[in-house]
């Protein structure tokens, strides 16, 4: 079967393909592109409109729980995260970041983060632990530039 991204000569595409400088907007939509369906909805009567969300709260008041958590989620919708608080112990160096880990782990184990919350700090355990190996990397290099302008 031919490989229907590839030219015919199997040639390398040239340089200056459609991300190059003077492809004003860059690829894709133009400025400004509305696509069918929304100027479908743009010509929906306000009167419309009105009538359909009445519907929805007097669904809802009569027992519609999918028009009740539409109305809901709307004006109160999921919040994306929780603050979340338990023995961490401070992190100063490397040394410190496999208890950290242990920590995160005892708090899921115990039901106090959920396994989604603790992958969360674990991330910005990770990060944090980046951060100091850097530290400590840029202070090596720093000390064996020293060394080496003395000799």
């Amino acid at each position: 079967m031919e490989d229907r991204l590839s030219n015919e000569k199997n040639e390398k595409p040239a340089r200056g393909g459609r991300f190059t400088a003077g492809n004003k907007g860059g690829p894709g939509r133009p400025r400004g592109y509305r696509s069918a369906l929304a100027k479908a909805l743009d010509e929906i009567p306000k009167e419309d409109i009105v009538a359909v969300r009445d519907q929805m709260i007097a669904g809802a008041k009569t027992g519609d729980m999918q028009a009740a958590r539409l109305i809901l989620d709307r004006h109160w919708p999921v919040p994306k995260g929780r603050s979340v608080a338990f023995p961490l112990g401070r992190v100063k160096g490397a040394k410190d970041i496999p208890r950290a880990i242990g920590a995160i782990l005892m708090a899921v184990s115990r039901g106090d983060l959920s396994p989604e919350e603790g992958h969360a700090v674990a991330g910005i355990v990770e990060m944090h632990r980046k951060g100091i190996e850097s530290t400590d990397h840029e202070e090596r290099l720093a000390r064996l530039e020293r060394q080496k302008d003395k000799k």
